[in-house]
């Protein structure tokens, strides 16, 4: 689920209006409703003052497969054990697994932006 429908729906959970969500995190309404209409992206501390009013973790509004709590779920069992073995590497290997997944994620993510792009999106 994209962070705009994430918003959204945490917003109407709640049953605030745009403008007390807004009040809530210091912006204007219009600005949330350019978030919830995928207009514009909230920066990094709009997105801590929206966690913290959803009382949610940052992780839960910017990923998928991770709870409210900020919580990762990983339905692959393949790739859980691959997660749980690489606890017992050294920190070296451990910083360069890290290095190649967030160069996969980077990719993936402008490859959904030139998509959507090509879209008229």
């Amino acid at each position: 689920m994209a962070i705009a429908d994430k918003i959204k729906a945490l917003r109407k959970e709640r049953k605030w209006s745009q403008n007390d969500l807004g009040q809530a995190v210091s912006v204007h309404s219009k600005h949330i409703s350019r978030y919830e209409n995928d207009k514009a992206n909230p920066g990094p501390e709009i997105l801590k003052k929206l966690a913290d009013a959803f009382e949610v973790s940052v992780d839960y509004l910017i990923y998928d497969n991770v709870a409210k709590d900020g919580k990762m779920k990983i339905y692959d069992p393949e790739l859980l054990e691959q997660f749980e073995m690489i606890a017992d590497l050294e920190e070296e290997d451990r910083n360069t697994i890290k290095n190649v997944i967030r160069a996969i994620i980077i990719k993936n993510q402008m490859e959904k932006i030139v998509k959507k792009e090509n879209k008229g999106g």
